[in-house]
């Protein structure tokens, strides 16, 4: 992504990459949501990429070691990299337009070539079709089930159950102790079906999964968050 654009500071780069996360969500929730082009897989993308970048950056925030500030700079690059494909591939195409633009912090200017689009649609159908052959072979999951505000841990497929112009808003994180708050929550996805898979990683085995969910309208407008349930990570 052009430095034109991408703020130089963490901390607006940081403001810059949840605008844009939370905006492209918000356009495609809803029973007739405005933009049907990003796929939820390509907004669950997005909203990792931010997650992993933010957890790298917040210890950086105040005191904080060599280690961390080596690793928060490194997960910057890799968080640049993935927002400029999701704005080149998503953003910069109908119906998306240029005061949608405006409202991220991106240059109603910016634009992206015939050649580069291409390149990325075809890696996008290529993910697609990788990730549907190795969907077994994926690192522990568990399916979270949603129904009138609970969520049950479910592998077994269940009827949609969110309200027409809403979609379901998941807080959820793997933590040592249970939360006191929906605010410790930091991990964050958005699913219009239920059931909704959530990916953790190999350390993550054996732990405690905490989460919960709340709808949330297409004005971004949350309701109230469910009971923080708890799961053990596969």
């Amino acid at each position: 992504m052009s430095k034109s654009f991408t703020p130089e500071k963490d901390s607006a780069f940081d403001q810059f990459f949840k605008n844009i996360t939370e905006y492209a969500s918000i356009k495609s929730s809803g029973a007739r949501p405005e933009w049907t082009h990003i796929s939820l897989d390509g907004l669950d993308a997005i909203n990792a990429a931010y997650d992993t970048w933010h957890r790298a950056y917040s210890p950086t925030i105040g005191v904080h070691s060599s280690e961390q500030a080596t690793l928060k700079h490194n997960m910057r690059r890799m968080a640049e990299r993935a927002l400029r494909d999701f704005v080149d591939l998503y953003l910069c195409v109908d119906p998306v337009s240029g005061s949608d633009r405006i409202c991220m912090g991106i240059p109603d200017t910016y634009t992206v070539s015939a050649s580069r689009l291409k390149t990325l649609e075809a890696a996008q159908k290529k993910a697609e079709r990788e990730r549907a052959e190795q969907e077994a072979l994926e690192e522990p999951h568990e399916k979270v089930g949603f129904r009138l505000g609970r969520i049950t841990a479910s592998d077994t497929p269940q009827t949609p159950q969110t309200p027409p112009g809403y979609v379901a808003r998941i807080a959820w994180d793997v933590l040592d102790t249970p939360p006191l708050s929906v605010n410790e929550l930091t991990r964050i996805a958005l699913a219009k079906t239920s059931p909704f898979k959530l990916n953790f990683s190999d350390e993550d085995r054996g732990k405690t999964a905490y989460i919960s969910v709340a709808w949330q309208n297409a004005q971004g407008i949350l309701g109230p968050w469910g009971d923080i349930q708890s799961m053990i990570v596969p």
